[in-house]
C-alpha cells in the first residue's frame, strides 16, 4: 500500500495548513438565461396561493383543519390545502374570485381560534411568510357629529393599524349606530378598546370599539391567541391580579339578529303529536268533564261553579271559516225555546279544549 505521508519530510500539518474546510465559492449565474426568465414569467405555481396561521398553541388535527375550512369557504372551483408545521397550511386556490373572496370575507376561525391570512407573493417561500398581521372589521362607537367624517374614520384606523378601507354604507343614514372600517392589526399587541379625540372647540369624547369575528383573546392581557388561563403575564404577576379584568366578551361585536319572515306561520316538529295528544285528552262527556275538574281541583272555574261566566278564562280556537259554529247550533233548544246561538271551541284553564256556547248576555255555557 502506498503511503501518503510527504516526501520533502516536512510536518503533515503544514500541508494541511492551507486547507478550506469550509464550502466552496461557486456562484451561478442566469441573469441574462433568457428560458429562465420566461418560465418565471408563466410559472403560476404560487398564483392564488394564501398561507395561513391558526393563532393557537394547542396542536390541531389537519386532516380536520382541511374539512371544516373546504366546508366554510366552499369555493366554487376546488381548493388544495398543504400542512407546512407549526399550526402553519398553505392555500392553493384555482379561481381568482374564490382567492379573493377568501382573503375578503375573513377572518375566519377554526374552533374558535382566529385564522392569520397573508397572500403569497410570486417566488415566495410559503415557509417564510410572516404571519403577525390581520384584516378585520372594528365597528367604531360613539362617535358624533363632523367626527364622523371619512377622514377621522380614516385616521382611527390608522391609530390602530394599518387602514385598508372603509365601510361604503358608513354614510347611508345618519340613525347609523356606529362606523365600520377594516384594519390590519398587528396580533402581538393587545386589542384596543376605547379612544380619546379632542374636538376643535376643546372638549373630549371617548369612543369604543368593537370587533367583527373576533376568536379567542384574553381578558387579562387582551392578546388573541390565548385566554387568560394560559396567559404568561398573569402567570408572571400571580398574586397582584384580582378580576375583573380589563377585557372581557363585550369586546366583540353582537352578531346582526336576521328577523325570519316565516317565524309567525312556523311550528315546533312535534306540533302536530302535541296537539293530536291534547285532543285525545278531551273529554267528550259534560259528566266526564266535571269528573276531570273534580280531580284537579277546579272548583273555582267559572264552567264548572256556574255553568257559565265569561270569556276571560278561555282562549278562542278558530274553527273553518267562523261561518260553521253558527251553522251547526242554531237550531239548538227544543219548541219554543229555541235560540240562535253560537258554537266555539275553546280552551278552559281547568278543562282544556272544550265546547262553548255564547248566549246573548255574554256567558258560555259548557255543551
Amino acid at each position: 500500500m502506498a503511503s501518503t505521508r510527504p516526501t520533502d519530510g516536512s510536518p503533515p500539518w503544514e500541508e494541511m495548513s492551507g486547507l478550506n474546510l469550509g464550502d466552496s465559492e461557486i456562484d451561478l449565474y442566469y441573469g441574462d438565461d433568457a428560458d429562465l426568465a420566461s418560465q418565471s414569467l408563466h410559472d403560476d405555481t404560487t398564483q392564488w396561493c394564501i398561507v395561513a396561521r391558526v393563532l393557537t398553541d394547542k396542536v390541531i388535527n389537519p386532516k380536520f383543519f382541511k374539512d371544516v375550512l373546504a366546508k366554510a369557504i366552499r369555493p366554487m372551483e376546488c381548493m388544495v390545502v398543504k400542512e407546512l408545521g407549526n399550526n402553519v397550511f398553505a392555500f392553493q386556490f384555482f379561481d381568482e374570485m374564490d382567492y379573493t373572496r377568501t382573503l375578503k370575507d375573513g377572518p375566519w376561525n377554526f374552533e374558535q381560534c382566529t385564522i392569520i391570512m397573508n397572500p403569497l407573493q410570486p417566488g415566495q417561500n410559503p415557509r417564510y411568510v410572516e404571519l403577525t398581521k390581520l384584516e378585520i372589521w372594528i365597528q367604531i362607537h360613539d362617535l358624533v357629529g363632523a367626527l364622523r367624517s371619512e377622514r377621522v374614520v380614516k385616521d382611527i384606523g390608522n391609530t390602530l393599524g394599518e387602514f385598508q378601507y372603509a365601510d361604503p354604507k358608513n354614510h347611508d343614514s345618519i340613525w347609523r349606530d356606529y362606523m365600520r372600517v377594516r384594519v390590519q392589526i398587528d396580533v402581538r399587541n393587545p386589542l384596543k378598546k376605547t379612544m380619546t379625540i379632542r374636538r376643535p372647540g376643546g372638549s373630549c369624547i371617548q369612543v369604543s370599539f368593537r370587533y367583527e369575528r373576533l376568536g379567542i383573546f384574553c381578558f387579562y392581557c387582551g392578546i388573541l391567541g390565548h385566554t387568560d388561563k394560559f396567559c404568561r403575564k398573569l402567570w408572571q404577576n400571580r398574586g397582584q391580579t384580582t378580576e375583573p379584568f380589563a377585557y372581557g366578551p363585550w369586546l366583540r361585536a353582537e352578531r346582526r339578529s336576521v328577523v325570519m319572515a316565516g317565524a309567525r306561520w312556523l311550528k315546533p316538529e312535534n306540533w302536530a303529536e302535541e296537539r293530536n295528544r291534547k285532543d285525545k285528552e278531551i273529554p267528550t262527556s259534560s259528566g266526564e268533564r266535571e269528573n276531570q275538574g273534580a280531580r284537579n281541583g277546579e272548583g273555582s272555574d267559572p264552567v264548572l261553579k256556574n255553568r257559565g261566566g265569561n270569556f276571560t278564562n278561555f282562549r278562542k280556537e278558530g274553527i273553518g271559516n267562523g261561518n260553521e259554529g253558527e251553522q251547526m247550533m242554531e237550531n239548538v233548544g227544543m219548541g219554543s225555546k229555541k235560540e240562535r246561538v253560537q258554537f266555539m271551541e275553546m280552551e278552559s284553564e281547568n278543562l282544556g279544549l272544550v265546547r262553548v256556547t255564547e248566549i246573548r248576555n255574554g256567558k258560555a255555557i259548557c255543551v
